[in-house]
This record gives structure tokens, sequence and C-alpha cells, in this order.
């Protein structure tokens, strides 16, 4: 199984550990979590390895069952990663990084990579790529986490597969992140082409960012190349950022698990500047700025409303 698939299993069996120690769980949440543990031996072994990790919550059970939980649909709450982010060293047994990768970095470690083609890849943390070049064509899936691409000019095309789509260059330099099914491409110097299958295909211009999931090409938005770049220089900086995006990275850079006790707080919006060596710094200023607590529990960080 691969180990994005784990990863994901374990985020929703951990999940479901939330939902069934909640005052207001009900029986369809039972049956509807019986159903997603008997879909598969995977589903089962993923519960078990939750529940490991869910014992260091012991000291803060009580509190968690008091944080209000937004309901949501099973189909809504499969799709959407509820409340769960997941990366790093502390999940090494489901979350091996090289397993099928060709290169990968570990949680706070960036890579410099030099293709055969004179392209370079700027690989970011807790991130994994595969190469597949041949005499018709360039190609590069990033499997997830961030990369950065500075393509050499040449007659075969250079594509990045990522979570369904495509992006091809038409120049270029251009910057790549996954989050959960969120794919984020943008542009900083000529342009790129990115499509999904089943749609039209969009083109992106230096300056200018858009999102795409395995359904649906967002709209394009204006972004800051600065901000797009900074994480190469080891600093990360936002602009009215989803929270949840803001902690996928800072879960990248520190490794262990980042849980949300409501999914709603995700929609805060963070303007700020971090170090990529001091993420728990980061943690810290968050708290200070917006109405939320953060509290440690072993390798695990429970992140509620106050």
């Amino acid at each position: 199984m691969a180990d994005e698939n784990r990863s994901s299993l374990v985020r929703e069996a951990l999940h479901w550990f939330a939902v069934l120690r909640d005052d207001s769980v009900t029986e369809e949440d039972h049956q509807v979590f019986e159903q997603w543990k008997s879909q598969s031996p995977e589903h089962a072994t993923a519960w078990e390895r939750a529940g490991a990790l869910w014992s260091a919550f012991a000291p803060v059970e009580t509190e968690l069952r008091q944080t209000r939980r937004k309901k949501l649909s099973r189909r809504a709450f499969i799709a959407s990663g509820i409340g769960l982010l997941a990366a790093g060293s502390g999940s090494h047994w489901f979350y091996q990084a090289g397993l099928f990768a060709d290169f990968s970095t570990a949680a706070g470690e960036v890579r410099t990579l030099t293709l055969a083609d004179g392209s370079v890849v700027d690989l970011g943390s807790r991130s994994a790529l595969s190469i597949n070049y041949s005499e018709t064509g360039r190609r590069i899936t990033l499997h997830w986490g961030e990369a950065y691409f500075t393509v050499a000019p040449e007659q075969r095309p250079f594509i990045v597969a990522a979570n369904g789509g495509e992006t091809k260059a038409l120049g270029t330099r251009f910057n790549i992140r996954t989050d959960d099914k969120l794919v984020t491409v943008a542009v900083t110097e000529h342009q790129v082409e990115i499509s999904l299958p089943g749609l039209p295909s969009e083109r992106l211009s230096s300056g200018w960012q858009l999102a795409y999931k395995p359904d649906a090409i967002l709209p394009a938005q204006e972004v800051d190349i600065n901000n797009v770049e900074a994480w190469r220089k080891g600093r990360l900086i936002y602009h009215k950022a989803p929270l949840r995006r803001v902690l996928n990275d800072i879960e990248r850079y520190r490794g262990g698990f980042i849980i949300l006790t409501d999914n709603r707080l995700g929609d805060m919006q963070v303007s700020a500047a971090f170090s990529t060596d001091s993420v728990d710094a980061a943690l810290v200023s968050i708290a200070q700025t917006l109405p939320i607590t953060v509290r440690h529990a072993g390798g695990l960080v429970l992140i509620s409303g106050r």
C-alpha cells in the first residue's frame, strides 16, 4: 500500500477516535465508523496504529470531549481530511519516505537536485518525487510535499504530475505544493499549462497561482513571487492564508501530528512570517494572535478554540 494512502487512513482513524470520544456521539456515528473500519484490512490496521498515538492524549481527554465538533456526513469527512494534518518523523511507521519515490526529504530537510537535462528541483521538507525521462519527454511525479522547478530549455516537454493533474512547463520557473487533495501551482517566470482529465487546460503566467482538486481547477489569483520562493531561503510567509495550510507547513518542518479539534478553526486567516528553523515558535506566535489554544501531548499537538 502506498505511503500517502496509508497516511490518509491513519488521519481518518485518528479523527474517528475524536468523534467516538465526543459526548455527543450518536448511534449513526458508530454505524458509519464500523462501515469505515470494515472496508479493508488496511483500515483496521490504521485504527490500531491510531490507538497507539491517541494514548498520548490521556491528559487532555476531558477537554477534547468538551470541544465542540462540526458534524459532517461520511462523504464530506473522507473528502476533506477533517481536523487532522499528518507528516513527519513521528509517523515513520506508516509514512516511510523513499519507499517508492526516487527522491525524498525528511522533516526539516530541503534538497537541491540537478537533473540529467540540467533542470534543477528544490525539494521541500517532507516531500517526495520520482523522475521518468525518455527520448520523447521529461516527466516528474510529485508524490507529496512541495517542489520548485527551474526548467532547462529543450525540445522534450517537461511535465509534473501531482494528484491527478499535470503541469506542463512553457519556460520556466514554478512551484507546486500538495495539501491533501489540493494542489497549488505558482509561476515565477514565463508560463505553465495545467490540465486535468476531462477538463479544459488552463495557462498560468508569472505572478499568478491557482489550485486544483481531482475534479476541478479553481480560479487563478495574483501572488507575490517573493512569498512563493521564501521557503527556499528558510522563510514561510503568509498573507491571509487559511490556518490549516499554515499548520500543514509547520507539520512538514517539525514532524509529528497536529490535530484541529474543530475543522472550522482551519478557516481562520493567518498573515505572518516564520523561520523554518523555529516552527515551534511559530505555533506560539499563532496562539498569541488567534483565538486558539495549543497543547502538546507526546509527539502530537492539539489545537482547540478558546
